[in-house]
């Protein structure tokens, strides 16, 4: 995912009331400048720099709904997430719908790194809203 799509994508999320489902049904409905004047003045994107760069350097590969990378089947729950955070053989994100043998071994790997992503996310999160406080 480019940057400038990530902070807009990031952007949008961090907005109250913005959850997936609307960030998602607002990403397919407008085009980036309609987001772009949407988001101008409300929040200042350059925030989440330093979390993309991060990712870059630490091997984490950011998926958008909208990248060929992201799971067909992640897309048919009801609300799926628009960005994924993932580290290692992406593939393993589709590798249970391509074989027929999902060990539970495989699964719980996959469900401990996706754990072990998502609390690492949030103490991001949590470091970038203590700085907004700060300001």
């Amino acid at each position: 995912m480019e940057k400038n799509y990530f902070n807009k994508v990031m952007g949008l999320k961090s907005l109250q009331g913005f959850g997936n489902k609307k960030v998602l049904d607002l990403l397919k409905a407008s085009n980036i400048e309609k987001i772009d004047s949407f988001l101008n003045g409300k929040i200042d994107l350059k925030q989440f720099d330093s979390v993309y760069e991060q990712c870059k350097k630490n091997g984490i590969k950011i998926i958008s709904y909208f990248d060929k990378e992201y799971p067909v089947k992640l897309k048919r729950i009801d609300v799926p997430p628009v960005v994924l955070f993932a580290k290692g053989d992406i593939e393993l994100l589709n590798w249970a719908q391509n074989n027929r043998e999902f060990t539970e071994e495989k699964r719980s790997e996959v469900v401990n790194l996706h754990s072990k992503l998502i609390n690492k996310w949030q103490r991001v999160i949590d470091v970038l809203e203590a700085a907004k406080i700060e300001k």
